[in-house]
């Protein structure tokens, strides 16, 4: 008799699990889910904390520009620097100023670059064109759509 009560209750505990299963495992998914959209954001808001802290600037002569890779290489010529050729990111949100993107970038241009440090890349926030390269065509476009900055 003892024995009937047993399986019985085994074969109600196992029926138990197989109802209530997808519905644990579908919890289960959806908690990694939304821990891994969480750590997206934190990442995100650690580089956006990263590039108000760490903004620098660094002026230069464009030696490669990858279009492919979103990055540019420039050799480092601004005050202090050591000439070494320093690599960027460049992002979406990346800002240009005359040039209109990285394609309009190439080799011997004279840019200013305002960068973050962020896990170890250089991620460009700003790049300025100051200066065509000598061997190339010095009317880049009209600069009627560049609005006035203020310096303090």
């Amino acid at each position: 008799m003892k024995r009937k009560k047993y399986s019985v209750a085994f074969v109600c505990f196992i029926a138990v699990v197989l109802v209530f299963s997808p519905a644990l495992v579908h919890g289960q998914s959806w908690s990694a889910r939304e821990d891994e959209t969480a750590a997206n954001r934190e990442m995100a808001a650690d580089e956006e904390d990263a590039r108000v802290e760490m903004g620098t600037t660094m002026s230069g002569k464009v030696i490669t520009v990858n279009a492919l890779m979103d990055s540019v290489s420039v050799l480092d010529l601004g005050d202090g620097g050591n000439g070494s050729v320093e690599n960027f990111l460049v992002k979406p949100r990346t800002s240009f100023i005359v040039a209109g993107s990285l394609k309009d970038l190439s080799q011997g241009d004279l840019v200013q670059i305002d960068f973050y440090t962020f896990k170890g890349r250089k991620v460009a926030d700003t790049i300025i064109l100051k200066q065509r390269g000598a061997n190339q065509n010095t009317s880049f476009r009209k600069m009627d759509n560049v609005s006035k900055v203020l310096v303090d």
